[in-house]
């Protein structure tokens, strides 16, 4: 078992980003345990939205990488994170009855385009319903619009 990290470390506002040496134990292989160490880059962004800050733990260069360009990663790889689980609960894309790959890819593909579409179904309306919100504001609805359509 790993040892959990409490406050290890201390980042202020002033400074975004700081290394740590992290030692830990490797699982064990074939009758041994060996014990490592990892340098790891503690990173914060302030997010002037939230009026908040975001931590990440990372091994990328402070030299090839700065702290906005890994608040833009780590936002886009947790965006592809939630597409897949978003698949895999509405289109159960876990649970194949085939090692088919051509079969696999089909069935990939046909979940992307369905989810696409009710995105873009969502969407619009979406949009449709507030700009009908915009036009009938303040007016009494008609006896063709239903109550709940009208804000007044």
């Amino acid at each position: 078992m790993g040892r959990k990290f409490s406050t290890f470390w201390t980042i202020s506002v002033a400074s975004t980003s700081t290394s740590k040496k992290i030692e830990f134990d490797r699982r064990e292989y074939a009758g041994t345990q060996l014990r490592d160490t990892k340098r790891f880059r503690v990173v914060g962004v302030l997010v002037a939205d939230a009026d908040d800050c975001h931590l990440y733990i990372t091994n990328l260069s402070r030299k090839e990488f700065l702290p906005e360009d890994l608040a833009t990663i780590y936002r886009c790889l947790w965006e592809v994170k939630l597409l897949f689980r978003k698949l895999k609960t509405q289109y159960r894309l876990d649970e194949f009855d085939t090692t088919k790959k051509h079969v696999v890819e089909i069935l990939l593909y046909a979940a992307l385009l369905s989810l696409l579409a009710s995105c873009l179904v969502w969407s619009l309306g979406t949009q449709m319903m507030t700009s009908c919100f915009r036009r009938n504001a303040g007016r009494r609805p008609s006896s063709r619009t239903p109550s709940s359509f009208s804000t007044g």
